[in-house]
């Protein structure tokens, strides 16, 4: 059952999705369109889910869930990745390669293999205040305060 983002409780569990390229605006209405279908029919033996969305930035797209009234069971994830995985089918974008990175500079949001990000590291063309996106949280609270941070405030780190 689809509700609105703001709906969903701090510890509603979040996937997030992250896109290789910018997606175009008939891109989001899709996945709009899609994404509602989805989730006002996604279930967990049987019961409804309590989900919701948001695409941000037009390359994130951000599942939540609200375990509070139904768990997520395994092949109700499975549904969600099939799900996603068809999304990327029809658009022609990479929503799960986990070795990609973003990061921002100004206004722009920009997309690398995780080698390249090391590399602009190294090269000083990234710093400790340089702006990156968490994709390993997991829950709404962490979503809406440590997602967008900066790399000396996220996993990232490590390769400072």
């Amino acid at each position: 059952m689809y509700v609105s983002f703001n709906l969903l409780p701090p510890n509603a569990k979040v996937w997030i999705y992250q896109s290789d390229t910018n997606l175009s605006i008939t891109d989001v209405e899709l996945i709009e369109k899609e994404v509602k279908f989805f989730l006002n029919n996604w279930s967990s033996h049987n019961k409804e889910i309590e989900s919701s969305y948001e695409i941000r930035y037009n390359r994130f797209l951000i599942i939540g869930l609200n375990e509070n009234i139904n768990l997520a069971s395994g092949c109700s994830i499975d549904k969600s990745v099939n799900f996603i995985k068809n999304l990327q089918s029809i658009l022609k974008v990479n929503f799960l390669n986990r070795l990609d990175v973003a990061y921002k500079i100004g206004n722009e949001i920009n997309t690398i293999s995780l080698l390249e990000f090391q590399n602009m590291i190294r090269e000083n063309k990234l710093s400790k205040d340089s702006i990156v996106y968490n994709n390993m949280i997991d829950t709404k609270k962490l979503y809406l305060n440590n997602w967008e941070t900066t790399i000396e405030n996220s996993w990232h780190k490590k390769y400072l």
